[in-house]
């Protein structure tokens, strides 16, 4: 499935908006719509309920960070054939052995994980050490085999440092595909693809040449929609190239993640400014 097509982007500010009011949501959602609006999103790309995403997720530093049962029921909800763990040993030398198939793959994928190699000082390893074996292995798991899945989440027992690699793989996609716009977007702002020299003035379908990677199609697709006046030119500019999204996604889903990653940046933008004004 393409994640990237339309979505009726004001139907979900809305949504974050009663999110934000509400008495039922975590205290670190209530009063701001931006996050409750992150997670909407995040809801929709990983095929969840919104609210009961939102009970399993923090806001530490800046920084969206998940439980281990969410990070576990995220890949399940994703995968061709769930995770299934297996045990053995005792104590530190406990060892689980996690197994699953993401979708496309013949046949499916493990990982080995001790209880040594994996603990930390919560006392939930002490009173539950397969459930946290479980956890552990399945982000272990995630992040060696369905990178994008979990492309920008911290969890709840690792640390917070600017050095993750999702954080790296951003910022290096961000920093090195940048587009620089001499002067602010207006309604009508003329768009020039670096690659070809084209300009463009209004929303239209990138074609990928047969030479081109799509680390480079998707950063001309990403300076189009960083120069996008407001969010409804940002999804005509999704609606334009969703045949490409959809190969890019098939082709090279890593970079279709940073390609998400650059859109939800870029949306935030427009709507922390919207609010701003009103």
């Amino acid at each position: 499935m393409n994640q990237l097509t339309v979505t009726d982007t004001r139907a979900n500010l809305e949504l974050a908006r009663a999110f934000a009011d509400s008495k039922m949501v975590p205290d670190v959602f209530k009063k701001s719509v931006g996050d409750c609006y992150i997670a909407i999103n995040l809801a929709n790309r990983y095929r969840m309920d919104a609210w009961t995403l939102m009970q399993e997720m923090y806001i530490i530093n800046g920084k969206p960070m998940m439980s281990g049962k969410l990070a576990t029921a995220i890949l399940n909800n994703s995968l061709a054939d769930p995770l299934r763990p297996e045990y053995s040993g005792a104590g530190d030398e406990r060892t689980i052995v996690l197994t699953g198939r993401p979708e496309g793959e013949a046949g499916p994928l493990s990982v080995e994980l001790k209880v040594k190699d994996a603990k930390t000082n919560n006392e939930q390893w002490k009173k539950n050490p397969d459930q946290m074996l479980m956890y552990a292995a399945s982000r272990m798991w995630g992040r060696r085999y369905t990178p994008d899945i979990l492309l920008g989440i911290l969890f709840d027992d690792e640390e917070l440092t600017g050095n993750s690699t999702e954080a790296a793989l951003n910022a290096s996609f961000a920093a090195s595909h940048r587009t620089a716009i001499a002067s602010p977007p207006t309604q009508h702002a003329d768009v020039i693809d670096e690659k070809t020299g084209e300009v463009f003035d209004t929303p239209a379908a990138l074609p990928k040449n047969p030479t081109e990677k799509w680390f480079d199609w998707g950063a001309r697709l990403v300076s189009c929609i960083r120069a996008a006046p407001d969010i409804d030119t940002i999804d005509r500019w999704l609606a334009a190239n969703n045949d490409g999204l959809a190969e890019c996604l098939k082709e090279a889903p890593k970079v279709h993640g940073n390609i998400g990653a650059a859109v939800n940046e870029a949306k935030m933008k427009l709507l922390n400014r919207e609010e701003a004004s009103t």
